[in-house]
């Protein structure tokens, strides 16, 4: 199992692997720095539901998360050990078919390159249990992650932004974040329809009176 993402066909070294990449404009000092707060990175995966994070220690923590990439999702109770490296993290965990997820920051053309490398444990082919419970998330994961750190640097200024997508958002399930997105944007469709009447209708009272 060798899966990588299109735009960066680097090969991990290894037959249990997935990986997939994501370029960034960051620098890789700022790139490892955005990468310290695990917990985020996690909870930007779009296919990972939480029920809970608890974070035992600055190195470890107690997860309890439903995932939904495969056609039947499949529940992970684990403890996990965050490990920094130079060039990034590695995530250990205690149970599960998956043994580790390592987040390497590494130069790119543009500035920083982010890869997230998923180990797995030897995998019995026949074993079919096992093989519904591969992680299938790794693109779409890389793909929010990367749309994530752009809107990170464009609006990290702006105080009620930076503390909704760290606070209520980091916090809701992935179809939660979806139905908030396009309530959004139909509540603000509406107020611009409601602006737009009420400007006609004040034109027309105006033009009115000039009669």
């Amino acid at each position: 199992m060798n899966e990588n993402s299109e735009n960066n066909p680097t090969e991990t070294g290894s037959d249990n692997s997935a990986w997939a990449g994501l370029n960034t404009t960051l620098t890789t000092h700022d790139l490892l720095e955005f990468c310290t707060d695990i917990e985020r990175l996690f909870r930007i995966n779009p296919y990972l539901e939480f029920s809970s994070w608890e974070q035992t220690s600055p190195q470890n923590a107690s997860i309890s998360i439903t995932n939904i990439s495969n056609d039947e999702p499949f529940s992970l109770d684990s403890d996990i050990s965050i490990s920094k490296l130079d060039d990034g993290f590695r995530i250990e965990y205690s149970d599960g078919i998956k043994s580790s997820t390592r987040f390497k920051v590494e130069p790119s053309d543009t500035g920083a390159l982010l890869k997230i490398i998923d180990e797995y444990h030897d995998i019995d082919e026949t074993n079919e249990a096992a093989i519904k419970q591969v992680d299938k998330s790794i693109v779409a994961w890389a793909k929010d992650l990367q749309e994530y750190i752009f809107k990170w640097q464009r609006w990290k200024w702006l105080a009620p932004w930076r503390w909704y997508m760290r606070g209520p958002w980091q916090r809701m399930k992935p179809p939660a974040r979806r139905i908030t997105y396009m309530l959004f944007w139909i509540t603000f469709a509406e107020l611009m329809g409601f602006f737009l009447i009420f400007v006609i209708f004040w034109y027309d009272f105006d033009e009115f009176f000039k009669l």
